[in-house]
Order: C-alpha cells, then structure tokens, then sequence
C-alpha cells in the first residue's frame, strides 16, 4: 500500500516536530536522539519496533 503525503502536510508536520520538541531534524545530533526515544518508546509500549534489531 502506497502513501502520498503532500509536500505542504510534510512540511507542517516537521515543523510541528520542531516546535513541540525544541529538536532540529536539519542537525544530525537531534535527529538520533529523536530516533533513539522514538525507538524506547515503541519498545516499552509493546508496539511493532521500527527499526529491525
């Protein structure tokens, strides 16, 4: 199953991500440290894993 997401809606959503959660996705820094609590969170809430181990 194929998404399309505008590139207007891509846009709004990373800036939300910026605005709620203070990171810059455009730093690499902050886009692990966001990959990593996104990671712990699916783990402890028991949902599938995004990454494969």
């Amino acid at each position: 199953m194929e998404s399309h997401v505008r590139r207007a809606d891509s846009r709004y959503r990373l800036q939300r991500i910026r605005d709620i959660s203070g990171n810059d996705l455009a730093n690499v820094e902050d886009r692990l440290n966001l990959q990593v609590v996104t990671r712990v969170w699916t783990d402890r809430a028991g949902r599938t894993r995004l990454m494969p181990r």
